[in-house]
């Protein structure tokens, strides 16, 4: 560390006596904590010298591996939209907070304040070079009975520094496992699965093999664990055993449907697309951190999630949280999912959507999880094609095309532009095509194409509806090419090739389905993803879990899991749930450059009783003035007949009467309405009661902005 500091000197002007100069007092050597921070993030760090003054003007530069030659004052001017210029605070004069602006990428800068500076005194990067995981049991089970099981394979070389060489991170039992294995016969270059290694301290966690929660580094209810060097995977929670690790069919993964042990998992990963970024032996990760808790598969225990940077106080560390994070509705237990999905439409009565130890109905003693219709293939859930829930029957009876317009950020023929495809007809046996263009400029340009069939642009392969997605056989949607989203379909009459443009066209499509695209607002192109999107009604969208849906049943509902896990949290519901806003409740990761630590709280079950409870329990709307709105519809579970609801603050009951534009309809609980004024944060107790005298509440906190 090279440290430069500037002395003052002061000319003594006396009558009579020779002028002297006398040097002031040097400042003392800067000190930053931390020195390494996140990338074109906010952090706060703490400067520790001397002689601090309000007016000292300070500065980030030297720096960026990009350009070298850039300076950062702080805060920085024009650092353009949704960008931070960063800031200054003078606490007292030997310690200022300096959060970091959001516009410095990766690189090792010189920092100075006044004439005073510290050579590479502060690191911008991608990402830490250890996560720490902190496992957080609010359960009500003890640590012993918890246990924790990591996946990974190891690295060619030697485990990362500084943690000793050798291979007792790694799995070397030999057995072979389809989804974490190396190429067969390899061992040289790259893994056919990433790889990442995970910590206790400084001890490797052994692969797939169960650890105590209670051996774990940290204090009861309170664990750690690090993870280093890591592209993608996964951390088992289970209760009572380890999962499952031995061969078997499934490999290592313990199945959903089968396991006797209650299991649930959360995801490590990184920002990538279809490549691994890892770099061996480097000690840390390569790009910034994507970590989510999933109920893809399916839901067996309630688990919160939030990132914490790494910034400073005046006083020490003082972690800041990096966005809202993944959690369930506070106060809420597995019984309450249960209510919740059996409410959507789920059959839950049949075994292979609740799991039980004994096969019995759920009880406090025998729940092991809920199955997901993308895991059990749509049982025990709304068949697509046929019976009264049949989605292609309806969308048939409407005669209505239906256009997908997107943006294609990867790589190959669409990269950087907007496409426009559409589907004509719909039928529960023949296949659907979509056919269209891509290479449009903007939105709007691709939306003025969908209004002449998706004409202009470059023309695409044509995408068909298959019965596998390597049969090369076209076929009808069915509903597990819909509920399991596995690329069942042809390009150009082809097996379809990968993770391209066509492939996310299909996505998009697929992912209508649950969205609600179906009977959003229709003009010359059908209905329109974009359309949907830009709408501001939410009643035009029919997914029961969409916040202001009004109508409910107006249109068939098909995903029951996904609208009980929507209802309830935030998670992902099902594959693909970051696409288009994970159902009003925005992207359901934790992510960030300047993320350095996690925390997984482990979420108590709740009472296992038939109390009354109104779905969501809290709500929190934010709206421009002159905005329309709608807060979610309530889900009452645990009522009899006859709800009624009723608001305090009280609101008119119709449009007509609306108080600075804003009503309440008493047979939903929806606050909706277009507000003429800003209006301060304002809570409204929501009550629901039922005939024999149920009753319960919800809240909703509402914010009017200029």
């Amino acid at each position: 560390m090279r440290v430069a500091l500037g002395v003052a000197f002061v000319t003594l002007l006396i009558a009579g006596v020779t002028p002297t100069t006398v040097s002031a007092a040097p400042r003392a050597p800067l000190t930053i904590q931390p020195s390494s921070v996140g990338a074109n993030a906010e952090t706060v760090v703490r400067i520790a010298g001397s002689g601090f003054k309000a007016s000292d003007k300070v500065t980030i530069s030297s720096c960026p591996d990009s350009n070298p030659g850039a300076v950062y004052p702080v805060p920085f001017p024009n650092p353009g939209q949704g960008q931070s210029a960063g800031k200054v605070e003078v606490m007292d004069s030997s310690t200022l907070l300096l959060t970091t602006p959001t516009v410095i990428p990766p690189g090792t800068c010189d920092v100075s304040v006044g004439d005073s500076v510290i050579r590479d005194g502060l690191t911008f990067v991608a990402a830490p070079e250890r996560l720490e995981v902190e496992i957080v049991n609010a359960s009500g089970r003890p640590d012993t009975d918890v246990w924790i099981s990591a996946g990974y394979n190891c690295p060619l070389s030697t485990p990362s520094p500084p943690y000793p060489p050798g291979t007792g991170g790694c799995d070397t039992d030999g057995l072979s496992n389809p989804d974490y294995s190396w190429p067969p016969g390899a061992r040289s270059a790259s893994p056919n699965r990433y790889w990442y290694e995970v910590y206790a301290d400084k001890s490797p966690l052994p692969a797939f093999t169960g650890v105590r929660l209670s051996d774990l580094p940290g204090v009861a209810g309170k664990r750690t664990i690090s993870v280093a060097n890591i592209d993608s995977g996964v951390v088992y929670v289970s209760y009572g055993a380890p999962v499952q690790t031995g061969a078997s069919k499934n490999g290592r993964a313990p199945s959903y449907i089968s396991s006797k042990t209650r299991f649930d998992v959360f995801e490590l990963t990184f920002h990538g697309s279809g490549t691994s970024a890892g770099n061996a032996g480097a000690g840390r990760w390569t790009n910034q951190v994507y970590a989510n808790i999933t109920a893809v598969a399916g839901l067996g225990i309630l688990m919160d999630m939030s990132g914490w940077d790494n910034s400073y106080g005046a006083s020490g560390p003082k972690p800041q949280r990096i966005g809202s994070g993944i959690a369930w509705e506070s106060g809420l237990g597995i019984r309450d999912m249960l209510r919740v999905l059996e409410a959507a439409g789920a059959d839950v009565s049949d075994r292979e959507v609740v799991v039980t130890s004994d096969g019995s109905a759920p009880t406090a003693s025998t729940f092991l999880r809920f199955v997901s219709p993308s895991t059990n293939g749509g049982e025990g859930y709304a068949d697509l094609a046929s019976g009264k829930d049949s989605y292609l029957r309806w969308l048939t009876n409407q005669g209505e095309p239906m256009t997908v317009i997107g943006f294609y950020t990867g790589a190959g023929p669409g990269q950087g532009t907007w496409f426009c495809y559409r589907a004509e007809s719909f039928s529960s046996a023949q296949p659907t095509t979509l056919s269209g263009t891509y290479g449009h400029a903007s939105q709007s340009a691709a939306i003025t194409a969908s209004r002449k069939a998706c004409a202009g642009g470059t023309r695409g392969l044509d995408i068909t509806t298959a019965t596998t997605p390597t049969s090369g056989v076209a076929g009808p949607v069915t509903s597990q090419a819909v509920y399991m989203q596995d690329n069942r379909f042809l390009q150009g009459g082809a097996v379809a090739t990968g993770n391209d443009l066509y492939n996310a066209i299909y996505r998009d499509f697929i992912v209508s389905f649950a969205y609600g695209y179906w009977g959003s607002a229709s003009g010359s192109a059908g209905w329109t993803t974009a359309t949907w999107l830009d709408d501001a009604d939410a009643r035009r969208a029919f997914s029961a879990a969409w916040p202001g849906l009004t109508e409910a049943t107006t249109y068939p509902r098909w995903n029951s899991y996904a609208e009980a896990i929507w209802s309830i949290g935030n998670a992902y519901g099902m594959p693909y749930s970051d696409t288009f806003g994970n159902a009003g409740k925005g992207n359901p990761l934790v992510s960030g450059s300047s993320i350095h630590s996690l925390r997984v709280t482990l979420r108590s079950d709740g009472a296992w009783t038939d109390t009354a409870q109104v779905l969501p329990t809290r709500q929190r709307i934010t709206v421009d003035r002159g905005k329309r709105f709608a807060s979610a519809p309530l889900r009452a579970v645990g009522f009899g007949e006859g709800i009624r609801y009723a608001v305090s603050p009280k609101l008119p009951g119709t449009k007509s009467r609306a108080v600075n534009g804003i009503w309440f309809v008493r047979t939903t609980g929806v606050i909706r309405g277009t507000p003429k004024r800003v209006q301060a944060g304002t809570t409204y107790t929501i009550t629901a009661r039922d005939r024999a005298g149920a009753s319960a509440t919800a809240k909703v906190r509402l914010h009017v902005k200029p």
